[in-house]
């Protein structure tokens, strides 16, 4: 999960990149022997092209200061790259900021659907928590969360039993999800195929008995507190296809 103002700090330390470049190139173009500017610089360019963005950070930060002030035109190009660093540094520190509140808050809602015993509810708050850290596998290590995972485990064979597809296909997302971008990949690869499997249910159901998956995401609705489906789409079903055939898919899908 890449959120936007993560790809706006890569552009800029690539920004970054490019004009401490173009330092070492201008102080390369006349320059004999050992030159630590042209070697910093072209160390950048290859951590660039490489998209190694850890390592452009960390050499920008390596900026030699003192070869880069004996020339009054790479001691501008210095301090530009000196600001641009300070800028990425705000840039990270509000980031962080504004992530760890959204992460904090989505926790609360997960904590106050767990009081409510609306658990389907508090595993999305806390997938959505998940993606507001730095750290996705921490999340495997928080007990609240873990508790919530391992009942939705549990949950999806109740919801498979009882025929309820759209339910046990929202749980396995939220798990196949959850473990998407951690260390766990055995457990994500598991819940993919799983959720594969309801998928192709779901949309035999949409195409062969779409009153019973109507009915289904109603029950649904008002499980969760949601808003309720469209009756326009019931009506879209009672126009186009034949209720009866419909009845009999539904006996043999479900």
């Amino acid at each position: 999960m890449i959120h936007a103002r993560f790809l706006g700090r890569a552009t800029l330390a690539l920004t970054l990149a490019i004009t401490a470049t173009s330092l070492g190139a201008a102080r390369g173009a006349g320059a004999s022997g050992a030159d630590p500017i042209a070697d910093w610089a072209a160390r950048i360019w290859s951590a660039a092209r490489a998209g190694d963005e850890t390592g452009v950070e960390r050499l920008l930060e390596e900026l030699p200061l003192e070869a880069a002030e004996k020339d009054p035109l790479q001691a501008r190009t210095a301090g530009e790259v000196s600001r641009g660093l300070a800028q990425l540094r705000e840039q990270r520190l509000a980031a962080a900021a504004a992530r760890d509140s959204e992460r904090e808050e989505a926790l609360g809602r997960m904590r106050e659907a767990v009081a409510e015993d609306n658990r389907s509810l508090a595993l999305r708050e806390a997938v959505i928590a998940q993606s507001h850290a730095a750290d996705y596998d921490a999340f495997t290590r928080n007990p609240e969360v873990m508790d919530l995972v391992r009942w939705a485990e549990e949950q999806v064979l109740v919801e498979e039993t009882a025929r309820n597809w759209i339910d046990a296909q929202e749980l396995l997302y939220l798990l196949r999800t959850f473990y998407e971008d951690t260390s766990d990949q055995v457990s994500f690869k598991r819940h993919q195929e799983e959720l594969e499997v309801v998928n192709r249910r779901v949309e035999l159901l949409s195409r062969y008995a779409p009153k019973a998956l109507f009915d289904m995401r109603i029950a649904r609705a008002e499980r969760m507190g949601e808003e309720p489906v469209e009756e326009v789409e019931l009506s879209e079903i009672r126009k186009h296809r034949d209720l009866a055939r419909d009845e009999l898919f539904r006996l043999i899908l479900l």
